[in-house]
């Protein structure tokens, strides 16, 4: 390469790289950060009574897609407090029960620390209205705590919408130093 191109074609990635930091910014300027402290038992083991975590406010609105695994917070019902799942499955997930057990595409449906969860035989009837067709409906997410016998989640209240959640959480939360 000349030695007169290769200062211009330096300059040239410099701003291809930061025109492209900007548009991912760009993108996720609609998302509000705010700090929070988790409160009760039903994230444990994966987050404790008191982490500091931070939620990411329209995450999902900002055209963001929800995905297995993603820790939530989400309206339910008549809850004054939001409430904070795991997204364990999706519409794009093969679902079946059998036995009080769920499996997601396959494998049996575990907490973060390998935990299997088990559904009663009256949890396991209302989880079947919903994933009648091996799929739960569009639009519709199947929400677990992380703590298999505390929790109020999808074995109580069945599937939640899209259209309730707030946002994600960002477990990554700075430590003051």
């Amino acid at each position: 390469m000349n030695r007169y191109l290769r200062p211009i074609f330096a300059v040239i990635l410099i701003l291809a790289f930061v025109r492209q930091v900007s548009a991912q910014e760009t993108d996720d300027s609609c998302i509000v950060r705010e700090r929070r402290t988790i409160q009760g038992k039903s994230m444990e083991p994966l987050l404790k009574n008191g982490q500091k975590v931070f939620l990411m406010h329209n995450y999902y609105q900002c055209g963001n897609t929800v995905q297995k695994g993603d820790i939530v917070a989400f309206h339910n019902g008549a809850e004054k407090i939001p409430l904070i799942k795991v997204v364990c499955a999706t519409p794009a997930d093969s679902l079946q029960l059998s036995n009080g057990y769920l499996t997601v595409n396959g494998d049996t449906l575990t907490n973060s620390a390998g935990e299997v969860y088990h559904f009663s035989d009256g949890q396991s009837k209302m989880l079947k209205m919903y994933i009648g067709t091996g799929h739960i409906p569009k639009g519709s997410l199947m929400v677990f705590g992380d703590n298999v016998r505390v929790s109020t989640d999808s074995r109580i209240f069945g599937v939640s919408s899209e259209k309730d959640l707030i946002g994600k959480f960002d477990l990554v939360y700075p430590e003051k130093k």
